[in-house]
Parts: C-alpha cells; structure tokens; sequence
C-alpha cells in the first residue's frame, strides 16, 4: 500500500459519513420533503437495508435487520413491509452507483493487481429473469412472449475481483452499446478483454480515440486479414484493418475518425487443438509477448465466474419489489455489496498467500463464505463508531475459509436444457 493509500477502515468511514450528510440525501431522494422527518426508516436505514444482501421475504429481513441495527431480540415489529414499499419510491437507485463509484476509486488509491503493468478490465453480458409484472415487461422486454428479461452488463476487474461499472438495461439494447457506455470508467493503463461476440470496428475505433488498449477474440472469418491469418502458420502478425462501408457510418454516427487501425493478431492453440485468434491494440512485442496471450484471455474467465456469484450466490434475480425502481435499487445495492467483500477478500487474500506460499498449490479465499461473512455485518460497518475491530475480524474470518487452486482441472460444458446454475451451488445466507 502507497503511504497516503486509504485504510479499510477510512473507506468505510468516507461512506458512513456520506449517508448522514444532507447534501448527499438531498441529491439522491427522489422528493424534496422525503427524509426530513422522524422515521425509523431514515435514508441511512434504507440504503443500508438494501445494501444488506436481501434475499429473504421483506417482512424477514426487515425484522432482522433492524434487531442488528438495535442490538434487540426479535420482540417488537419495528417497520412494516407498506412502510418500506413507500420508503424506497423516494430513493433514487443511483445513490447506489455513486456509492460504488466512491468505492472503487479509493480502492484503486491502494497497491492493487496488475499484469504485466496493465489493469485487466473484462468485459461481458448477461441475461436476468424479472418477476411477471406489467411495468417490467413494458419497460425491459415490451415485445416478448415469456418472461420478462433484462440485460445486466458489467466492466470488471478480473485481477482484483471488482465491478467498475454495472449496466442493466432493457433486453433490446445490445451488448457492443454497453461496452462502449462501460469505456467511460476506463482510465490509462487499462486492457480490456472481450468476447467472441464483441469485435466490430467501430468498437475499435472508440478504443484508440479514449486511448485505452483491448484484447478481444475473433471469429476466424471476420475480416480478410483474421482468415488469411487462420490459414497460416504465424503465431502473431501485424495487420491494418480497413472499415467497410457500414462501419465508416457507425463510426461517423459516434464521432469517431475512419482511418485504417494497426492491430496485432495472435494465434491460441486451445487444448481441443482448435486455435483461436485475437486480436490486439498492444503492437508492442515486449510488453506481452504473443506466447503470454493464452494467459490473458483465460483472464477473462473471472468475469463469467463473476455472474456465477451474482446469480447463484447473491441471488440478484431474488428481488425486494416489483416495480422497475425496486429492480434497478437490487441489482445495484448487490454490485456495491460484492465490492465492498472483494475489498475484504483481497486483504484476506494477501495473509493467505504468505501462509501457503510453502504449500505445493496456491490457496484462495472462499467467496461465498465471504459473502455469508458479510450478512448482516455490513449493517455493523456503517454504524459502529469504531469499525477498526470488526474490519479485522471480518479479514481473519475470511482468511480462514480457503480453497485450493488447481489450474489444469477442467470439467466439460453439459448441453441441454434445465436451469443454467446447478441447484447444488450453497447458498450463501
């Protein structure tokens, strides 16, 4: 850590003071008289009610919320489920973006991961289940048949375990829109990895206009270069790609330049001995060397596990409300949430690594049993004087639940159809 690096500790106070302050109350409330008087659900209460990894019936979590809150045992009814419907139409969601946007920026004032000098940000999408109701379909999935769907979008840190930015969209507004609305929360020294799914010129384009660098794989026939590139032997060629007529609009549409783009192209072998081809902003042979690209786009891999913890460990599909603002404020609160743990995990992680480092595999932090740690305890975090204790404890904890890491093991996908996660996932309370 930088010597003028926040703690843990000063983070969380930086936030704990933002929920008390009423300029901050002001900005984020959707009415002006809402949060002024007496309430026993306040703005704090409610934000940290729903930062508190709901995932239970309201009247459940309210109770337990509050019985945290107040140190008491369950005896009194303290607010009701109507109370709690009314409160959260006067919370504006955003409150939880700029919460998270606080976050990560003062995470990043710390010694975070790198590779090879480079933030590795991964760029992916998903499709979320929303409850059967009017206002959702009309806002997220007008058009469908079956359940209403949204789609949830991410930029995350793949290295640090950490959401920079988190999009959930209506279904019609497709993945490459997202990545280009996520470049905004890029900065210097950025690599952003992408899909199969993600290359266009465009996108390309926008990318040398922000000067950030990206690595995206790409089907062997996309343009003439990637298929004279798959059908020869060279592990890595330098190349420029020429737009075609529709990606000169698109790029006009957005305000880019049309000039040709020197790219690097890289050949994977993947075990199935299928080779895969990339494609590379980084020219420079000696910052990564064509042969360390198998090991970067395997990077990418953390963003799907990631969806794989939202979906099955903090159940985001699990919604508190009905409404398109209560789907908005879950999703978000459970972004901050996960964030918030990473931060935990990451300094768990680093004792981890000192106590294993003999060990013949390299050991990790179990991230559900993290994420069961912090139930509850986030409560405590925001309204205990003194978080220095809990902090610690929380890290202890956490460094004491780990798992083995073993690189080669792989299992194969099962086609076919049935719920995406296995019902064998344990549910982190």
């Amino acid at each position: 850590m930088t010597p003028c690096a926040p703690s843990r500790k000063e983070i969380v106070q930086k936030i704990t003071s933002l929920l008390d302050d009423p300029a901050f109350i002001h900005h984020y409330r959707s009415d002006e008289k809402a949060f002024t008087r007496e309430r026993k659900l306040t703005f704090s209460h409610l934000v940290l009610f729903l930062l508190n990894l709901v995932k239970g019936s309201v009247e459940d979590e309210l109770d337990a919320f509050f019985q945290t809150l107040h140190d008491q045992e369950p005896d009194t009814l303290f607010v009701t489920k109507s109370a709690f419907t009314q409160a959260r139409k006067k919370l504006k969601s955003e409150v939880f973006i700029e919460l998270n946007r606080i976050l990560v920026d003062t995470l990043y004032q710390q010694d975070c991961r790198r590779w090879h000098g480079f933030r590795v940000c991964a760029v992916d999408g998903s499709v979320l289940n929303l409850p059967e109701q009017a206002a959702l379909r009309q806002h997220f999935q007008p058009e469908a048949h079956n359940r209403p769907q949204a789609r949830a979008s991410q930029l995350y840190d793949v290295l640090n375990q950490v959401t920079l930015d988190a999009r959930l969209e209506p279904i019609s507004v497709d993945e490459r829109t997202l990545a280009a609305a996520h470049l905004a929360q890029t900065q210097e020294g950025d690599l952003v990895v992408y899909d199969r799914g993600y290359p266009a010129f465009y996108l390309f384009a926008l990318h040398q206009h922000a000067g950030r660098d990206f690595c995206v794989r790409s089907p062997w026939n996309l343009y003439n270069e990637t298929r004279d590139f798959w059908f020869s032997e060279d592990a890595e060629r330098r190349v420029t790609l020429t737009p075609s007529r529709d990606a000169i609009a698109q790029c006009r549409a957005a305000g880019l330049p049309c000039e040709p783009l020197d790219v690097r192209l890289v050949r994977v072998d993947l075990p199935s001995g299928e080779p895969e081809i990339l494609i590379t902003s980084v020219l420079d042979e000696t910052r990564i060397p064509a042969g360390d690209f198998k090991a970067l786009y395997h990077l990418r891999w953390g963003v799907e596990e990631d969806y794989k913890k939202m979906k099955s460990h903090l159940e985001v599909e699990q919604f508190s409300g009905l409404s398109v603002l209560a789907v908005q404020q879950d999703f978000h609160a459970k972004v901050f949430s996960k964030n918030l743990t990473s931060l935990l995990v990451n300094a768990a992680q680093r004792s981890v690594d000192q106590q294993t480092a003999h060990r013949q595999h390299r050991y990790k932090v179990n991230f559900t049993r993290a994420l069961s740690r912090m139930k509850h305890q986030i409560v405590r975090l925001f309204t205990l004087a003194d978080v220095g204790d809990l902090l610690e404890r929380l890290v202890r904890l956490m460094a004491q639940s780990i798992e083995a890491v073993r690189p080669e093991r792989s299992y194969s996908r099962k086609p076919g159809r049935g719920p995406k996660y296995a019902t064998n996932y344990k549910r982190a309370r």
